[in-house]
């Protein structure tokens, strides 16, 4: 068909067009959000909308899409072209991840998925998998529609590293929650989120010989891809593979991993752990993380409220750990110690261990038993301490908790048995938390008010978190302990510490 609309490139016959579309596919061997991009050739499709309906058939329809999930916590996707292309997506925040978003799945030619395994009792590697595979799911469920899928099931390279034990059963990595949830395996674990994907053409799932014991359940996750339907329209049955039952053995893995990984040790679970509290809130407090919780919440099968305890005790620790919490803004000054108590062996600007924390709490009760009176000057001094300690607020960046936790969260166990948890989330955040709401203070509590639990108290608390002056704070507070680390050579900063604070937070407008 011809049209002045093609311009000149209507002298051209439609086979050696149909070539020139064709080398448009990307082809360069490697790009990445962080990288350069290539001068961008697919510009021509904004230059008139004939152009895009002949082009695109060309850019798609005999394309393979090839993506790999990895069991590696700091790299989420893989995705590879028929021409060698390669896009590394880190995470959801990537940029590319939301350029993939727009991509029109519906007119490839195949989708083909690879999983590698998880290493036996590499608990890190399986949860992330599953948070890999899920942000995959999320990212397929928002096109107009898919092509045909291949799911591949691979044994890596790692000896260790396979779906299946030697004798040919599945491996189960994970043994928490197995009492209720019929999750039990870790294959099951990332092909599961799968089954919220419909009206795929068709679905074929490979796996190493070694489970082709489970061929059932593989058919039956095949099937389920194909229905036509929309996912949670298939309901009443309370079948194995019926969609409210198929999304409680979601949430119900969900929370398990999320349980797990508060208490697994080692650098990579430190630094997710890190990620999940620094990323919970937006700048403008709004939690992705938390509307997961909502959403299960409000699941027929999770109506008691202590299905969603969890993300209201896991709040308890962001608050408690928030290097800009009021509370750890006053420990990192040792503003509620007074001058003389005060000691040089905690380091401002550092991230405080366990043992320092401890002595902090040690040293503070010390100084608040010690009977001396102080000596005027000291007294002047102590009360613009109490001043500067009045005016702090709780706030949000991410930047700061980058900064203060350089090396991850560790386990949030250790900080249970190392140190009085209630200790700390008294001196941090009590006033936050009860004594400023007009309504929930502490002596309703007293009287025998019950706090509510998991989503809504998430909700109570995030009032108290300023998102607004973050980095303001953040700034006043760096400058802050820039000068005393300038002026004090021996580490001391006891004189002229609250009015100090007081005439910073003024120039801050805080």
């Amino acid at each position: 068909m011809t049209s002045h609309n093609l311009g000149l490139l209507v002298a051209f016959p439609a086979e050696i067009r149909a070539e020139v579309w064709r080398n448009l596919r990307p082809s360069t061997p490697s790009t990445s959000g962080n990288t350069p991009k290539r001068k961008d050739t697919l510009g021509i499709l904004r230059a008139c909308r004939q152009l895009n309906h002949e082009i695109m058939p060309y850019l798609y329809d005999k394309e393979i899409l090839n993506i790999r999930v990895e069991p590696i916590w700091s790299k989420c996707l893989a995705v590879e072209n028929e021409h060698g292309a390669i896009w590394s997506i880190a995470n959801t925040r990537d940029l590319l991840y939301n350029a993939f978003l727009n991509l029109p799945y519906r007119k490839l030619k195949l989708l083909r998925v690879s999983i590698n395994a998880p290493e036996t009792g590499n608990l890190i590697q399986l949860i992330s998998l599953s948070n890999h595979v899920r942000d995959l799911v999320h990212l397929l469920e928002q096109s107009n529609g898919l092509p045909s899928l291949e799911i591949h099931l691979l044994d890596s390279q790692s000896p260790s590293g396979t779906w299946a034990k030697a004798d040919g059963t599945p491996k189960n990595t994970v043994t928490r929650g197995l009492a209720w949830n019929t999750v039990s395996s870790d294959y099951e674990t990332v092909l599961l989120p799968f089954c919220r994907l419909r009206g795929v053409p068709q679905v074929h799932v490979h796996v190493p010989e070694d489970l082709t014991s489970e061929e059932n359940m593989f058919k039956n996750i095949e099937k389920v891809l194909e229905r036509t339907s929309l996912f949670g329209s298939v309901l009443g049955d309370e079948n194995y593979w019926d969609d409210n039952n198929i999304q409680e053995m979601l949430d119900d893995k969900f929370i398990d991993l999320e349980t797990e990984l508060d208490e697994l040790p080692g650098e990579d679970a430190n630094m997710m752990r890190l990620e999940r509290f620094m990323f919970w809130y937006n700048d403008d407090g709004i939690s992705e993380y938390v509307k997961k919780w909502e959403r299960i919440s409000r699941e027929p099968h999770a109506q008691d409220s202590f299905y969603t305890y969890d993300v209201g005790a896991r709040h308890d620790w962001l608050l408690t750990l928030n290097p800009l919490s009021a509370g750890m803004q006053k420990m990192r000054l040792q503003l509620e110690t007074s001058p003389s108590h005060r000691r040089s062996e905690f380091p401002l600007g550092h991230s405080w261990s366990l043992p320092d924390c401890k002595s902090y709490f040690d040293n503070l009760s010390t100084a608040r038993q010690d009977p001396a009176v102080p000596e005027q000057d000291q007294e002047v001094e102590m009360n613009q301490d109490e001043e500067a300690a009045s005016r702090l607020r709780t706030c949000w960046s991410r930047t700061a908790w980058k900064e203060y936790h350089k090396l991850g969260i560790p386990p949030l166990v250790r900080y249970a048995n190392d140190l009085d948890f209630m200790v700390i989330q008294r001196e941090m955040e009590e006033a936050y938390r009860f004594h400023q709401d007009p309504i929930i203070d502490s002596k309703t509590i007293s009287d025998g008010y019950t706090l509510p639990l998991g989503v809504e108290q998430v909700k109570l608390q995030v009032k108290y978190i300023d998102f607004e002056a973050g980095e303001r704070t953040r700034e006043a507070l760096k400058s802050l302990i820039d000068n005393i680390h300038a002026n004090c050579s021996d580490g001391t900063h006891s004189r002229g510490l609250g009015l100090g604070v007081c005439n910073l937070w003024d120039r801050h407008q805080l």
